[in-house]
């Protein structure tokens, strides 16, 4: 099984709806399965990942193992962060 993305963010945060409206927009384009996850539903995955800021991405192996982690949108940065996970 391959690396999945969780995606944290709020509803009430901008950048975390960019991050959505574009996911949804670009979701065919990629191998990776992400998983949006809501800080302010879900605290305790917030606390659990040590999220600080919104949107943060996080690249899990199927073991529970952290491979990678991006603060922020920036969609070539994320991109590029997609890209680099899917080897691992």
């Amino acid at each position: 099984m391959a690396v999945k993305i969780l995606k944290f963010g709020a509803t009430w945060c901008n950048a975390c709806n960019q991050a959505d409206k574009y996911l949804d927009r670009t979701s065919g384009d990629r191998e990776l399965e992400v998983q949006k996850i809501d800080v302010d539903a879900s605290e305790e995955l917030a606390v659990k990942y040590n999220i600080r800021s919104i949107p943060t991405f996080v690249a899990v192996k199927p073991n529970g193992d952290i491979v990678g982690t991006i603060v922020g949108f920036d969609s070539k940065k994320l991109e590029e962060f997609f890209e680099n996970v899917k080897r691992k």
